[in-house]
């Protein structure tokens, strides 16, 4: 292959071994707002930060090291204790806000470190997915493995989970598979705001393509959620 003959697509297409679909971009977003952030603080890391997302929409939040993107994400996510500021998921106030208030109030985080922070990499594509919403596939303390299989597979399937095995453990996919199990973990749990942080970071570019198009156009955004962003530079050219 000589390369001064090749752009930019039919290189990634070989490097990959299939061509790039590339994103049809369609607009979801409506007025109604979903996420309102209002003057949240945290120190010096984050000084008075306020912004709003509607329904659809994707809002793009870069930041170089030490400028404080990770930690505003961690404050909505309510990982780190604000000094003051609210946040705010369909109107009402997160109270209390820790990481379990933020996720009854609707807020998923996809993590940047998934192996670290994301998954259990021993367990399965199912259980991985329903941690955080395990109380909605329990009867008297007994997981329902009917309605978990079922739900499971609807997800992962939506997500196009490759193979859609949702017995298999999740440490033997692919970074993008993972990525996607975790993703799928919060469409599960009925979230209304998706935080991604550094979502395509360690997977390949055929697989940083489909991770963007889920971010776009797979399950969230069609069902009116909201979604933030979170990156260490401004390329969002997919978007």
């Amino acid at each position: 292959m000589n390369i001064c003959d090749e752009d930019e697509e039919s290189i990634v297409s070989k490097m990959v071994g299939r061509k790039i679909e590339k994103l049809e971009h369609n607009s979801y977003v409506t007025d109604r707002e979903v996420l309102r952030v209002e003057n949240l603080s945290r120190g010096g890391a984050v000084r008075d930060a306020s912004f709003t997302v509607r329904a659809g929409e994707v809002l793009g939040i870069a930041g170089l090291v030490g400028a404080g993107r990770t930690e505003l994400m961690k404050l909505i996510a309510g990982i780190d204790k604000r000094s003051s500021g609210n946040v705010f998921v369909n109107g009402q106030t997160v109270r209390n806000h820790n990481v379990s208030a933020a996720i009854r109030a609707g807020i998923g985080l996809v993590p940047e470190d998934r192996k670290k922070e994301g998954i259990i990499k021993e367990r399965a594509v199912k259980m991985n997915m329903a941690l955080p919403s395990m109380r909605n596939f329990t009867i008297a303390g007994m997981i329902g493995k009917v309605k978990l299989n079922r739900v499971a597979h609807e997800v992962m399937s939506d997500l196009k989970l490759r193979p859609l095995n949702i017995d298999k453990t999740i440490g033997t996919l692919s970074g993008g598979n993972q990525q996607k199990v975790i993703i799928g973990r919060w469409v599960a749990a009925d979230a209304q705001v998706f935080l991604f942080d550094e979502p395509t970071r360690g997977i390949d570019i055929g697989a940083k393509s489909e991770i963007y198009n889920l971010i776009e156009k797979t399950g969230p955004f069609r069902q009116g959620n909201c979604c933030c962003l979170f990156r260490d530079d401004r390329d969002y050219s997919y978007f």
